[in-house]
């Protein structure tokens, strides 16, 4: 929206008395040169209303990030992590090495989330204990105490797992979001998911996006993606890779066993119709309607050769519990049965060993499109339909054409034998790939380490 300045010339002259105010108060940081420069920038033309936001916020994350600076001198500087689910988790060498600092206090925070859990009681206390087993610092969510326990920890930093709004019983809690502390702590965040969907708005351009202190984005090709999509233009966005492939790349050693193949299915949740969408604000990638029967008919015909893990996508119960043609009951049955075969099993938890372990993956999800990439086993993408590939942004693409494709039975049947042949053509290319656009994220670059580092200079401390 054009706003003009003299229209607006209440709020510019608050800002500007606001920055100026700010440099005055940090004048024995500053050189008489660099206050000159910084004096010389309050003059300032604002062409959009979303620019002077934009400028506002950071104005008042310079002031917090100034007293943290102030802090850091006698004290740690306390990091808050929302986690909603282990299964989503891509900050763990993060929190360890701010567990070993002397700088930082990490703390994780379990929040409930009714998207993604079925049974929320469950799910929290779940991960409570993943994370309190590890012996880190956890709070578990309690509905009557939550405002209490999150002032009491009064956090400096303030790390999100998701983009979206935390949904519990039907209501957003506002102290769980971007809107709310924004204006108390530095906020950061790592995407849940290396990002391969074309959802631009929901991925680039959401409030959430636009208002983080720092997003840490995986490769250079997503800082343009943000770039051209964000209202904010990606000003806030610093490439570091991914830290959710530090754990493959460190743990992974191929070994020669003699054993049944482990096959792993993850089929995506988006099992919805969306044939005469306008937007595009959907997905069409799951292939689970289509094949729910066919990988119980593929358990029996190799009973003795493979071993097959079926790994759904977190939200995908909870959007089979709606269905028109599945609800609870059937929901229920179907992930019981799992457990029950003789040959394969349900994997509902952290995926680091299910990857380390398996020989190869049948898929229909985003990110391990790229996840699983870095371990360089065969794996075939199980495509919904002719529209599937349409779905992904040019980053997916790339990840997409070094996995083998199926679109009916006879392919996975093909993907299948050929594991059990040793038959594996397109290994070059994955090796490829992972040279190409995951090599940063090896331990000897490591992108925790980098997060850290870039966390220790804005607050002028070393490590």
């Amino acid at each position: 929206m054009k706003i003009s300045i003299y229209q607006n010339i209440k709020k510019i002259s608050k800002l500007l008395l606001g920055k100026f105010l700010l440099i005055s108060y940090s004048y024995k940081f500053l050189s008489s040169y660099t206050q000159l420069f910084l004096l010389k920038k309050l003059i300032i033309h604002y062409k959009t209303e979303e620019q002077f936001i934009f400028d506002k916020i950071n104005l008042n994350y310079d002031k917090i990030l100034l007293g943290i600076k102030f802090k850091a001198r006698k004290e740690r500087i306390k990091v808050l992590f929302f986690v909603i689910s282990e299964s989503i988790w891509q900050y763990d060498e993060l929190y360890k090495i701010m567990q070993g600092s002397k700088y930082w206090e990490p703390i994780i925070y379990i929040v409930p989330n009714s998207t993604y859990m079925t049974d929320i009681d469950v799910e929290v206390k779940k991960t409570y204990n993943y994370f309190k087993n590890k012996n880190y610092q956890v709070v578990s969510y309690n509905e009557k105490k939550y405002i209490n326990q999150l002032n009491l920890i009064n956090p400096d930093f303030v790390f999100f797992t998701i983009p979206y709004e935390n949904i519990f019983n039907g209501k957003q809690i506002k102290e769980f979001s971007i809107s709310y502390w924004h204006k108390k702590a530095l906020t950061c965040y790592v995407p849940y998911a290396f990002v391969t969907a074309d959802l631009y708005d929901n991925n680039y351009n959401l409030t959430f996006q636009n208002i983080m202190w720092k997003c840490f984005y995986e490769t250079e090709i997503h800082k343009k993606i943000a770039q051209i999509y964000s209202d904010n233009k990606g000003q806030n966005v610093i490439v570091t890779g991914y830290p959710g492939l530090e754990r493959f790349f460190k743990a992974y050693k191929k070994k020669a066993q003699q054993r049944k193949k482990i096959i792993i299915w993850s089929p995506h949740h988006s099992i919805e119709t969306f044939e005469n969408r306008k937007f595009n604000d959907n997905l069409q990638y799951s292939d689970f309607l289509l094949y729910y029967d066919v990988f119980f008919e593929l358990l029996k015909k190799y009973e003795s050769e493979i071993y097959i893990i079926f790994k759904p996508h977190p939200a995908l119960k909870a959007k089979l519990y709606q269905h028109k043609e599945w609800g609870k009951i059937k929901t229920d049955n179907y992930y019981s049965k799992w457990g029950n075969s003789i040959n394969g099993t349900l994997n509902e938890s952290n995926y680091v060993d299910l990857f380390l372990n398996s020989d190869g993956m049948i898929n229909s999800s985003g990110s391990f499109t790229v996840e699983y990439l870095c371990l360089n086993k065969p794996c075939l993408f199980n495509f919904r339909n002719k529209n599937t590939q349409n779905d992904f942004n040019v980053f997916g693409m790339l990840a997409l054409s070094s996995w083998y494709k199926g679109y009916q039975t006879e392919d996975i049947i093909n993907f299948i034998e050929n594991i059990l042949k040793g038959i594996d053509p397109l290994k070059d290319e994955r090796e490829k790939f992972i040279n190409k656009y995951l090599k940063n994220t090896e331990p000897n670059d490591n992108v925790s380490e980098k997060i850290m580092k870039h966390l220790c200079q804005e607050i002028g401390v070393n490590e």
